[in-house]
C-alpha cells in the first residue's frame, strides 16, 4: 500500500477509518490518483440470499478534474470522491455526499452502528 496522504491526499479524518480497520484499501490506481477502499463492516446478505458491499473511490483532490468519473457540467464540479452500494442482482447506487464532512459523518454514524 502506497502512503494514503501523499499519493492520494487522504485527509487525516478519513485515514482515521483505515488505521481502525472501518476502510480497507481493495485497489489502487496510482497512475490515476485514486484509491478505492472497501467497507466491509457494512457488507450484509439478506434473506434471498443477495449479497450487497460497499467502496468508497476517493481522488486525490488536486487530481480529481483530470481523473474523476462523474461531473455535473464540467470534469472535478463534484467531491473528489463517490460512495457506491454494490449489488449484483440490483445494480450499482451511488450514494450522493457532497462534500468531506458528509462523507465523514456518514462513515462515523455507520461505525458506531456496527
Amino acid at each position: 500500500m502506497q502512503d494514503l496522504e501523499i499519493t492520494y491526499g487522504v485527509p487525516a479524518e478519513l485515514k482515521r477509518f483505515v488505521d481502525a480497520g472501518f476502510l480497507v484499501v481493495v485497489f489502487e490506481r496510482p497512475e490515476e490518483r485514486i484509491v478505492t477502499f472497501g467497507i466491509p463492516g457494512l457488507a450484509f446478505t439478506d434473506a434471498n440470499d443477495v449479497e450487497t458491499y460497499f467502496t468508497l473511490d476517493w481522488i486525490h483532490p488536486d487530481f480529481n478534474e483530470q481523473f474523476c468519473h462523474y461531473f455535473r457540467e464540467k470534469p472535478g464540479d463534484l467531491a473528489n470522491f463517490y460512495l457506491t452500494r454494490a449489488c449484483r442482482e440490483r445494480g450499482d447506487d451511488l450514494i450522493d455526499l457532497g462534500s468531506l464532512e458528509d462523507l465523514i459523518a456518514w462513515l462515523f454514524e455507520r461505525q458506531h452502528r456496527h
